[in-house]
């Protein structure tokens, strides 16, 4: 599925989602796939905490229709410090770096690649320290019972230069 937020001043942020099942031993489990808005300041704010509440009605209808984990990702523009994460955990919401066996201390967020002379796109390493994180992967805990080996930031030159998100 498909929806845009309903409380972002224009049509940029959304979420989609699917359940899918695995081939190999019919595990079910559910993912979100989101953008936040972006901009600063308390009002700006407040929509991301519009944002996070459609995220988890989200998170909560496909548990509860599909009796299966889920699982939220993306650009949620602040840090796990912020609001919508005092409402995640309300929610029974967890980051999953904060649950992983072993993780990344790296930061998600690099800034934008710059053109470069030869006319592609060149990202570099974070600066910022891992608690500056935009991008966050977070899952629907509850009753569920799951483990988290590895939570891995990416930072391979293919990424660097596609996005400013790892």
């Amino acid at each position: 599925g498909f929806h845009y937020y309903t409380q972002t001043p224009d049509d940029s942020k959304a979420y989609t989602y699917a359940v899918l099942k695995s081939m190999d031993n019919g595990q079910v489990f559910a993912v979100c796939n989101t953008h936040f808005w972006w901009k600063s300041g308390s009002e700006h704010d407040a929509i991301r905490m519009m944002n996070a509440q459609e995220l988890v009605a989200c998170m909560e209808m496909l548990h509860e229709s599909h009796a299966c984990p889920v699982f939220a990702f993306g650009d949620l523009n602040c840090s796990a410090y912020a609001g919508p994460f005092l409402y995640f955990t309300e929610h029974q919401i967890v980051r999953l770096r904060d649950i992983a066996a072993s993780f990344s201390k790296k930061s998600s967020h690099h800034g934008d690649p710059k053109l470069g002379k030869d006319k592609q796109f060149h990202g570099s390493l974070p600066k910022n320290p891992e608690v500056k994180s935009l991008d966050h992967i977070i899952g629907l805990r509850g009753s569920l019972t799951y483990d988290v080996l590895t939570y891995q930031v990416i930072l391979d030159q293919n990424v660097l230069d596609a996005s400013d998100h790892s």
